[in-house]
């Protein structure tokens, strides 16, 4: 119904959609609305939806209202509904990725680095693509060790290991 349709008997009813914010994987909060509240005895549902969800990328969606219509039929000639979209925001999480230290023995040759060997702050999540570099090196010594990950729904922090090149055990007999 438009405004100019507004019969006299009408009474505009507005309800403004709340905005929302969670995090990335976190549980949607509950939608909500605030706004007019009708005549005493009357009843109008306002059902709110989303198409955000705890997966949803980072970014911008829209959280809809509209009248529930299975109760609005007694009193849908006295009211001029107008509802005003909100917006739901996923947010970046934050995640720290730290390389974990490694060594090897020496052998003269570059050693290899185990692309497996970091840790995640968040308990359970597993990520891939994270790719960890060892400073140039063949000498026994301490070496840089540089985690890289991207990821567009994380706020990522690296921390960077090491890596130690240890003298080769003698056998002894």
């Amino acid at each position: 119904m438009k405004f100019s349709d507004l019969t006299e008997e009408q009474v505009n009813f507005f309800r403004l959609v709340d905005n929302k914010t969670s995090e990335y994987t976190d549980n949607i909060v509950e939608l909500t609305s605030s706004g007019d509240a009708p005549f005493e005895g009357d009843e109008i549902y306002i059902v709110l939806s989303t198409t955000a969800t705890k997966t949803s990328p980072v970014g911008t969606y829209v959280i809809s209202g509209t009248v529930d219509a299975e109760h609005i039929a007694d009193v849908a000639d006295k009211y001029n509904i107008v509802i005003n979209d909100g917006t739901y925001t996923i947010t970046k999480k934050a995640l720290t990725v730290t390389a974990n230290n490694q060594s090897a023995e020496y052998t003269g040759a570059e050693p290899t680095v185990d692309q497996t060997e970091y840790t995640v702050s968040i308990e359970g999540l597993e990520i891939s693509g994270v790719v960890i570099t060892k400073e140039a090196g063949v000498d026994v010594g301490q070496y840089e060790l540089t985690i890289a990950y991207v990821n567009d729904n994380y706020d990522v922090t690296l921390v960077n290991g090491k890596f130690t090149i240890v003298s080769k055990a003698e056998d002894v007999e």
